[in-house]
């Protein structure tokens, strides 16, 4: 979910990381918990990336908080993947509302 968003201020939303697991089948997570968009403080979203070690799966997963609005189901979001040197890449949605429904998920196998 790339977008403009920001941590709200008084600790309602943080960013957490941590590892499940042990090697070599590890899930490393990335949480986004309540961030706002940086235009519109009244609008929150929480989402998570799971890393998978071994099979280099990846997973996002959308939670259904404050999904009423274009913009909180990926209305100004770029949502997909890109390699390092942007040579190739999956897109999902681009400023495409709906590209992201409350309680959803993508899961991306590499080939």
């Amino acid at each position: 979910f790339w977008d403009d968003l920001v941590a709200a201020t008084g600790g309602s939303s943080d960013i957490h990381q941590w590892v499940d697991g042990t090697a070599p089948n590890r899930v490393a997570h990335a949480y986004w918990e309540g961030v706002e968009f940086y235009w519109d403080g009244g609008t929150s979203v929480s989402f998570e990336v799971k890393l998978f070690e071994t099979t280099n799966v990846i997973e996002f997963a959308y939670c259904g908080e404050n999904r009423m609005n274009a913009f909180s189901r990926g209305g100004s979001a770029t949502v997909g993947l890109e390699s390092l040197d942007q040579s190739a890449g999956v897109l999902v949605g681009l400023n495409r509302s709906g590209a992201v429904a409350p309680s959803t998920g993508y899961r991306f196998t590499p080939r």
